[in-house]
């Protein structure tokens, strides 16, 4: 069913946004999932806010995507996001510019044989296109720095890191924090490992390597050879916390955390 969703398509007159939050670290589920590649494997576009406020303005940018492609879009807060507490600045809400309305397409809804291969065409050719223009959407941003150690990381990972970059004194590592996760943009990779001369490049990200995967593609295609540390480092099961980051970072980065950080460590 979800392949046909999204095969089939939406309309400019009516979006389809669905919201789908993983629960990295079982707290409110009887398994610990990873939605991510539910996106990756039907072709849907999937954002990842990093707090409330992103969750707010995430979601109006995936109705946007998905009017201007005709794909639905999946918006992907993390447990924490959804169970946390922020304040929201609120724009002009305005009404719809035109009423939805159903009209039956045997060519787009009947789902079989030619249809459904065209179908499955136009859903990769709007994919093609959501990446080509994915940097005038403003989804993704880069925090600049000197460092050829590089970082990229998206939703929740994005302030813990910041947090446990801040905690280790070191603020010259620029970082792309992706909000649009799938598709990636493949330039946008390259000139990010380019423009900074990376050397080393660090990704930060919950559960299995979604990002890593994607990321290790566009460098491969490219011709982009850099040391490359993801899952080694992190954790694939259970929830990143800033001290985990911290300790990751900390090993790559060739910091010793002191006597007194182990101390700790061990006593908690």
């Amino acid at each position: 069913m979800h392949y046909t969703l999204a095969q089939s398509g939406t309309s400019k007159t009516g979006g389809l946004v669905i919201i789908c939050a993983s629960d990295p670290g079982a707290w409110s589920s009887s398994s610990e999932q990873d939605d991510r590649w539910f996106s990756y494997h039907v072709n849907m576009p999937i954002l990842e806010p990093s707090n409330v406020e992103e969750a707010y303005k995430f979601l109006f940018k995936s109705f946007e995507i998905s009017e201007s492609f005709n794909v639905p879009v999946l918006l992907y807060p993390s447990s924490r996001v959804c169970h946390s507490v922020g304040t929201i600045q609120l724009g002009e809400i305005k009404p719809a510019a035109e009423k939805g309305v159903f009209k039956a397409a045997v060519s787009r809804f009947v789902n079989a044989q030619i249809v459904s291969i065209q179908n499955k065409k136009n859903l990769l050719g709007a994919m093609k296109k959501l990446r080509k223009k994915s940097d005038a959407l403003q989804l993704n941003r880069v925090v600049e720095g000197t460092s050829t150690t590089g970082i990229i990381t998206s939703g929740t990972s994005f302030g813990y890191t910041m947090e446990a970059l801040d905690l280790l004194k070191v603020y010259d590592i620029p970082i792309l924090k992706l909000g649009l996760i799938y598709p990636l943009s493949p330039p946008e990779i390259e000139n990010f490992v380019k423009n900074h001369k990376l050397t080393k490049l660090i990704i930060v990200e919950e559960l299995l390597g979604f990002l890593e995967n994607q990321l290790k593609e566009v460098l491969y295609d490219a011709g982009i050879q850099v040391e490359l540390h993801g899952k080694d480092t992190f954790s694939p099961a259970g929830e990143l916390t800033i001290e985990d980051i911290r300790e990751g970072l900390g090993k790559l980065l060739g910091i010793e955390l002191g006597e007194e950080y182990k101390t700790i460590m061990k006593r908690a």
